[in-house]
Formats: structure tokens, C-alpha cells, sequence
């Protein structure tokens, strides 16, 4: 039976090694410190066992019926073997403590943040919303980076837990907790509730997608939308008569171009699309393609030509224009004077504030970031739907807004939303200017007469439609107090005959 004990104890061991290096979690440093403090009081638990059952078990042998027949007497009260079995266990739990409470405080104190995600659980799904306000199912994360988890939820209490990563946070509703995440290996990582929700709990699933640096162009939120491909031919149906298809290509301001450039020809070809976009490609082989990517990021006042470098080529034929939609731009400059300051400044780049428009003028806003802080944009209405809601970070490409036509007469403001409450505003104005609103010379003239106060001494009341109220009935009335009497007579004449009648009786 000793020997079936001991192999049954041996297997076990090595069942647990193998399970555990079998799983390898090895996502982020959470899982590590986990996985390490799991190994070390696996092993002294594995060590206590052997301990333990090593004793059963030489007592089993050592006290068997055929070597020790006659029963044993019992034993009470052995204080010796109490404090023993008393004091071990303590020290055991002191040590497990001792080993297990820098793993709590190290998981607990989320070191310096990257971005923050807030994580909404709902029955029967997760959203996941970036710093920029933006959303996605599944949560996308830059390797190595460290992501500030706020984790919530908006009708009953969920688990957010990704095994793989170590995190297991309830989500509250009314309740924000903190929690944070890292990864060290790209992949894709399983998000489940953990928490019973609801007849559907077992399929409240989601992803971590870790993707590597420089793959996608911010540090967090789903990748960009694939840009739609162009095709680009050049033909030589004659030896004089050469021509590219199509010969007429048209961009916005800030698109992203994909070309597939083909040398449908007989001879090598090249490819460029001349200032102010300067892009190009090398030569081709006869019947090969290659890709051209670039973003329109300037305006230019006529179209943009493309074909062969070679001006021969273009001049038989294989020449196209790039038209780029645009129409007046304007560059709007955000930062701080001085870089670094909480002197926050809104400016455009040629001349200085107020911002002037033509009315009727096609224009497109190129929105800078020179500062050192992340900053946005929004124009004031009229045209408060010109707007860029999402941090622009220093160095970040100009963002294009447009084209839009201002046709209306306007005078306003704009501003950057993140730091309007610090002084980041500046004025503008499209055409004559807007009229500015007053009081009615009726409502005036009403409200000086039915008042008797200046008009200037009630400006808050300039807002209010006065000639309606004061139409409607006595809206302000001044009642002069009644004068007290003189001193000299009673205030009350009867009351003061009857007092001097009860003083003669």
C-alpha cells in the first residue's frame, strides 16, 4: 500500500508540472508574477505533502497488523503534539502571506499609463471606449504598452476577466474600478464574464487583439478601414500612341490614396504623380505592377499631372491629371506660447485673430498641433458642425476639415474643446459679421415707461421678449411706501379718542 501511495503522490506531482508548463500563460507581467507565486506555493505545498503523507505512510508500514497484532493504547492530551500541529500550520500561512503580498500590492498599483479604456459590460456583450471617445467590441491594445482599465457596467454586475493576461475585475454598475493591462506577446487574447448574468452569460465573450508597435497608426483602437484600390494601366497601342487609364483621377484633402500602378506595356515604365504631392514608384518590367501609397496633405490650385517620369512617355500620351477637392485653406495652428506652458494659444497661420472669411468662400481648415499637449477643434455656430472631437498629439499629421461653403454672415468663435474653459478661444468672422442682438427700440422705449429705470442698468433683461410681457399685464411696478403719519397726530384717531375717554373715567 506504501508503494500505491507513493507512486499515486509521484504522478500527481508530475501531472500539476505538466499541466502548468502545458498552459504557459507568459501574456504580460500580471500572469508572470501570478504564474510565479502559483509555482512557489505549489511546490511548498507539494513539499508539505510529501512530508505529511511520508509520515502516514511509515506509519502505516511501521505499525502494521502482522508486525504490531495487539491495538494500540489511546493517548489524551498531549500538549507537546497540539502545539506542534498549532504552531506549523501558522508558520505556513505566515510564509504563504509573506510570499503572496508583494504579488497583491505589485497587481493593485498600476504603474504610469500609456491610455485609458473604459470597459462597459452589458447583458450579453463588452465595449470597449478609447481616450478619443471612440468604440470598438473588442478591445485593441499596442504591445508593451501599459492600458488603464476603468471597468463598469450598465445594468447588472459582470466579471471582466482575461485569464490569459492575469485580469479579473467585477464590473459595477454606478461603479468605476481600476485595474490595468500589459502584454508582451502579440495574439489574440479571450475576454470572459465570470460573473453568472443571465441565460446568455456563457457566450458574453469578446478579444483583446495585441497588435505590434508601428502596425497601425495609434497606439490603441481598431485598425484603420482598408483604402480602396485604383487601378492604373499604361497602354502602348502604337508606337506613337501611348496612353494611361484612367487619365483622370480626383482626391479629397486628406485622403489616403492606394494605387496598383500597371505597366500594361512593352517597354519598362516608371510612375509619379507630380508637386505638390511627390509620389512616386521605380521602374516596372513589362506587364508587372507595383503599389503606391500616399495621403493628400496640400491643396493645389490646379490639377496635380501623373505618368512616366520620362516626358517622352507623357508626351505620346501616357499623361492623367490628379484633381484635388479643395478650395481655400486655411491653417489653423494650436499650441502654447510659450511650447510647454499652460498658456494656451488658437491662431491662424497667415495673419492674426479675428479669423476673417469671405462669405460665399470654399474653404478647407488644416488643423496643426505646435504644442506640446493634445489639443482638438470646433467652430461656433453658425457652423458648430465643423469639428474634430479627437486629441490631435504633437507631431501627429495635419488634420484637413472641408471643404465646406460659408454662406452666411457670421460672428463667433473658435476654440479648442479640450482647453475652451483655459483660454484656448479666438474669435472669427464670415462676411459683414453677424448683427448683434439688442433690445428692441419698442421694448426700450415699454421698458423705460412701465420702469422708470435706465435700460443700461438691466442688461441680463435684453434676452427677454420684454414688449410680450409687458403687453400681458403690470409685469414691473414700483408702489411708493405710505409716508408715517406726522408726529405731532396719532396715527389712529379713534383709537387715540377712546384712550383719552378710559383715562377721564
Amino acid at each position: 500500500m506504501a508503494r500505491r501511495g507513493a507512486l499515486l503522490l509521484v504522478a500527481t506531482v508530475l501531472g500539476v508540472c505538466a499541466a502548468g508548463s502545458a498552459r504557459g500563460y507568459n501574456g504580460g507581467p500580471i500572469t508572470d508574477q501570478i504564474e510565479s507565486l502559483f509555482w512557489l506555493i505549489t511546490f511548498f505545498a507539494v513539499l508539505v505533502g510529501i512530508v505529511v503523507f511520508g509520515i502516514l505512510f511509515w506509519f502505516l508500514y511501521r505499525y502494521r497488523q502482522s508486525v504490531s497484532p495487539n491495538p494500540a493504547t489511546e493517548v489524551h492530551g498531549n500538549r507537546r503534539l497540539e502545539v506542534v500541529w498549532t504552531v506549523v500550520p501558522t508558520i505556513i500561512l505566515i510564509i504563504i502571506t509573506a510570499v503572496s503580498w508583494p504579488v497583491l500590492l505589485y497587481t493593485d498599483t498600476p504603474p504610469p499609463a500609456d491610455t485609458t479604456v473604459t470597459v462597459i459590460g452589458e447583458r450579453f456583450s463588452w465595449t470597449f471606449r478609447y481616450a478619443d471617445n471612440s468604440t470598438s467590441p473588442d478591445l485593441w491594445v499596442q504591445q508593451n504598452i501599459v492600458v488603464a482599465l476603468r471597468v463598469t457596467s450598465i445594468d447588472v454586475i459582470h466579471s471582466f476577466a482575461v485569464p490569459d493576461l492575469g485580469i479579473k475585475i467585477d464590473a459595477i454598475p454606478g461603479r468605476m474600478n481600476p485595474f490595468w493591462l500589459q502584454a508582451h506577446a502579440t495574439g489574440n487574447y479571450l475576454v470572459q464574464c465570470a460573473e453568472f448574468c443571465g441565460v446568455s452569460h456563457p457566450y458574453m465573450r469578446s478579444t483583446v487583439h495585441v497588435f505590434p508597435p508601428g502596425s497601425q497608426p495609434k497606439i490603441y483602437g481598431p485598425p484603420p478601414p482598408p483604402a480602396s484600390v485604383t487601378e492604373i494601366q499604361l497602354l502602348e497601342p502604337s508606337a506613337t500612341n501611348w496612353t494611361i487609364n484612367p487619365a483622370n483621377l480626383t482626391a479629397k484633402l486628406g485622403d489616403r490614396v492606394t494605387l496598383r500602378v500597371w505597366n500594361n506595356a512593352t517597354n519598362p515604365h516608371d510612375f509619379r504623380i507630380d508637386a505638390p504631392v511627390n509620389a512616386s514608384v521605380s521602374t516596372m518590367p513589362p506587364f508587372g505592377f507595383a503599389w503606391l501609397n500616399f495621403t493628400v496633405n496640400t491643396a493645389s490650385p490646379g490639377p496635380v499631372p501623373y505618368g512616366p517620369s520620362n516626358a517622352t512617355a507623357r508626351t505620346k500620351g501616357m499623361a492623367g491629371n490628379l484633381t484635388i477637392q479643395a478650395g481655400t485653406v486655411i491653417t489653423i495652428l494650436l499650441g502654447e506660447d510659450p511650447p510647454g506652458s499652460s498658456n494656451f494659444v488658437i491662431r491662424p497661420n497667415v495673419g492674426t485673430n479675428p479669423l476673417t472669411i469671405a462669405k460665399g468662400e470654399k474653404v478647407v481648415f488644416e488643423i496643426v498641433n505646435v504644442g506640446q499637449f493634445d489639443h482638438n477643434f470646433q467652430m461656433g455656430p453658425p457652423y458648430d458642425f465643423i469639428i474634430h472631437t479627437s486629441p490631435i498629439k504633437h507631431g501627429d499629421p495635419p488634420i484637413f476639415l472641408g471643404p465646406f461653403t460659408l454662406d452666411q454672415d457670421a460672428t463667433s468663435q473658435y476654440w479648442c474643446i479640450i482647453h475652451k474653459g483655459a483660454g484656448m478661444i479666438a474669435p472669427y468672422v464670415v462676411g459683414a459679421g453677424s448683427a448683434q442682438v439688442g433690445v428692441p427700440l419698442f421694448d426700450m422705449v415699454a421698458l423705460t415707461i412701465g420702469v422708470s429705470v435706465p435700460v443700461s442698468l438691466l442688461p441680463p433683461l435684453s434676452a427677454f421678449p420684454l414688449s410680450a410681457l409687458l403687453l400681458r399685464g403690470p409685469v414691473l411696478r414700483f408702489r411708493e411706501p405710505p409716508s408715517p403719519p406726522p408726529k405731532d397726530e396719532p396715527a389712529n384717531p379713534r383709537q387715540d379718542h377712546r384712550d383719552r375717554n378710559e383715562d377721564e373715567r
